[in-house]
């Protein structure tokens, strides 16, 4: 009966566990999604900036070093 009992308890601390952990994850989404979301559209519109300056230098570097072999 014993190992029933515990069973029974464990499976509904789990439940609570759960249930809490969804409330607390529907929170903070609900309060910080669009900032999220806005620092990860920075993020990425930061990084293709900076490529797009990194391939605008190594065009400039070989256009560069092709007119110094003519």
């Amino acid at each position: 009966m014993g190992t029933v009992s515990g069973a029974t308890v464990g499976a509904v601390a789990g439940f609570i566990v759960g249930v809490a952990g969804s409330m607390i994850f529907d929170w903070g989404y609900d309060n910080f999604k669009d900032d999220i979301v806005n620092t990860g559209e920075q993020f990425i519109d930061d990084v293709s900036q900076t490529l797009n300056e990194v391939g605008d230098a190594v065009s400039g570097f070989f256009s560069g070093l092709g007119s110094a072999f003519n």
